[in-house]
């Protein structure tokens, strides 16, 4: 997400600095111009891959806009997709029941370890909720975090990318009636969470590592499992491996390439009439 451009800096030296720069050493005397010209479009290349390609001549620079904008758009979809906006009440009632069966909806929040704020949802049945908190909401004490102090079986969904924690309202139906709890997070850089950049997993793992923390400070005793869709399976699949306290995985579609992946929305980019060379797509992942 970080461009970068290259910048000439010029020094003022002494005279026998410029004597030498004139006569230059004895290897850059020895290269042919070609040669050296060659090697400075590589170093501007290894600095910004797009803006290497970028055209002399006037003539051309209108093209070379709409190709770079077509690469800039193409690696915001990657990176910095659009966010998809919901208001609470698109998560559904906070009281319902399924099947006679009570189902209560605690919302909270909390701070990952990059100091980002994440929006979570959290599906229960208030009827087995820990004594502890019983006794809380008879106090009158109903802000929500209690509810995650129960003994029932916990599944958190990771949602996919361009996606948020709606996702799983589809699924709560079979889920809650299984006698299951089920928590689901905004992801870092979705929804109502906070972050301007998504990694496809890479920094969500950690996502999910703070949340189940966060999960299990609360008092949660149950098991927990993840079911994890797209790059959510991604970051439950690397969260999983190194964690011996999850009781089941649940992968749809986990992405096992990433260059593999980038290739197939690039092509789908040019489906759509965006032109980007794969050299400037390889190029950019080898930064």
């Amino acid at each position: 997400g970080i461009r970068r451009t290259g910048k000439v800096l010029a020094t003022q030296g002494t005279p026998r600095d410029s004597q030498r720069s004139a006569m230059g050493n004895g290897e850059s005397a020895r290269r042919p111009a070609s040669a050296r010209r060659a090697a400075n479009e590589a170093a501007s290349a290894a600095e910004d891959p797009a803006g290497a390609f970028a055209p002399q001549d006037e003539s051309s620079k209108s093209y070379w806009k709409q190709f770079k904008d077509s690469y800039d758009e193409i690696i915001d979809a990657i990176i910095r997709p659009p966010r998809v906006e919901y208001a609470e009440e698109h998560l559904g009632p906070i009281a319902f029941e399924f099947g006679g069966v009570p189902i209560a909806r605690a919302d909270f929040e909390f701070k990952n370890r990059r100091g980002l704020t994440l929006h979570c949802s959290h599906w229960h049945r208030p009827d087995l909720l820990a004594p502890d908190f019983k006794t809380e909401l008879q106090n009158g004490d109903d802000s929500g975090m209690g509810s995650l102090r129960s003994e029932q079986p916990c599944l958190v969904y990771l949602h996919s990318h361009v996606a948020c924690r709606l996702d799983v309202l589809p699924l709560l139906r079979t889920l809650l009636t299984s006698g299951v709890s089920v928590l689901a997070p905004d992801l870092s850089g979705h929804g109502m969470s906070e972050g301007e950049y998504v990694s496809l997993g890479w920094n969500e793992r950690d996502d999910v590592a703070d949340l189940l923390e966060h999960l299990r400070t609360a008092g949660h005793a149950g098991t927990i499992g993840l079911w994890g869709h797209y790059t959510g399976a991604v970051a439950a699949l690397m969260h999983g491996g190194s964690d011996p306290t999850i009781g089941c995985l649940v992968l749809e579609g986990a992405v096992a390439d990433i260059k593999q992946l980038i290739a197939e929305w690039t092509a789908k980019g040019k489906e759509q009439g965006y032109s980007v060379p794969s050299v400037l797509i390889t190029a950019g992942l080898a930064m």
